[in-house]
């Protein structure tokens, strides 16, 4: 047999509105009713955006962002120094 849920669908049980006397006093100072937390919020954000796929792609971009770009920039401040070296031994030498 299935079991049923009562209620509206996406609702968490035992967090009622403002308006129910549970309600009220279950709201902290500054709460917002029927609030959620950041964790909750991002992930409603995500899949509300259809962000998912983008997400798992991250790391990846990542992981290739570093393998390409950390030689070029190791690369590029081994150039200026050896530029600066040779300046600096080219002037003594010459002056």
């Amino acid at each position: 047999m299935v079991r049923t849920v009562s209620g509206q669908p996406g609702r968490i049980p035992g967090s009622e509105g403002p308006a129910s006397p549970a309600g009220r006093r279950g709201l902290a100072r500054g709460a917002v009713p029927g609030g959620r937390g950041a964790r909750q919020r991002a992930a409603v954000f995500i899949r509300r955006h259809h962000l998912t796929p983008y997400a798992l792609l991250l790391p990846s971009a990542v992981a290739i962002g570093l393998l390409l770009f950390w030689p070029t920039i190791q690369i590029f401040f081994l150039f200026v120094q050896r530029r600066m070296t040779t300046g600096l031994v080219a002037g003594a030498v010459k002056g």
